[in-house]
């Protein structure tokens, strides 16, 4: 054997390690770097670009260019699939344009029926969303005093109250529905709205404090514009009839 032999062996056993290494390294590298991008292509990007469509739907509602804040409202639908905002708004501008617009009320009811099912599709079990899209369906009411559309409304604010049993507001709401529907249960869920704003002696949750919307008195409104009272007064002869 030579003088120095196994120091070359050595020196290239290391080297071949440290190749070795080198190769794993960036191996690993590489897949941080895919794993990045695939999160930001995934994850991020699609956020980015509905916050962007958001961004431009706020500009053109401030500017009442109202094709061009649906059409950025569509935008950020398609960007982030997930994301319940774009169409939760798309439901109350159709409902909006189908109370102000009643030529064209056909057109952004069926937009409104889109819009609302999507919405619901990605919150199921929230019920501020959930609420909002039943107060659309009592705006709607309000002015065009449909069956269909109650019914609608009164099978959301049942789920709306399923969901959160110690919010009065929600109770009072569905109360009065019921009550329009002559629906026996109207004198109980009327009752429970009662006892939960008594609960715990705060007077922002007194139903003097809830504002919720009406149904009798108000298929004469042409203005589009919601009409909302305190639950109290819309209420009074229910609970006075309860005891």
């Amino acid at each position: 054997v030579r003088v120095g032999e196994p120091s070359r062996v050595a020196e290239s056993a290391e080297q071949l390690s440290s190749s070795g290494m080198n190769r794993q390294t960036l191996i690993l590298a590489c897949v941080v770097v895919t794993s990045l991008l695939v999160w930001h292509r995934v994850g991020m990007a699609p956020i980015e670009r509905s916050r962007a469509a958001l961004n431009r739907f706020e500009f053109a509602w401030s500017q009442q260019q109202i094709d061009a804040a649906v059409s950025a409202l569509e935008d950020a639908a398609v960007a982030d699939r997930w994301d319940v905002t774009p169409w939760l708004q798309l439901a109350s501008i159709h409902r909006s344009l189908a109370v102000a617009r009643p030529g064209e009320r056909e057109k952004w009811e069926a937009r409104w029926d889109e819009a609302e099912q999507e919405a619901i599709a990605r919150a199921p079990r929230d019920p501020v969303v959930l609420k909002q899209l039943g107060d659309n369906r009592l705006i709607h009411f309000q002015r065009y005093q449909q069956p269909a559309t109650l019914q609608r409304a009164n099978a959301i604010f049942e789920r709306v109250v399923t969901l959160s049993p110690s919010h009065q507001a929600y109770a009072a709401q569905w109360a009065a529905i019921l009550w329009f529907s002559d629906d026996p249960r109207a004198a109980d869920v009327a009752k429970r709205a009662q006892t939960l704003s008594q609960a715990g002696g705060y007077y922002e949750r007194s139903l003097d404090y809830t504002l919720i919307f009406p149904l009798e008195g108000t298929s004469a409104i042409d203005s589009g514009e919601a009409v909302q009272r305190p639950a109290s007064q819309v209420l009074a002869k229910l609970l006075q009839e309860g005891g």
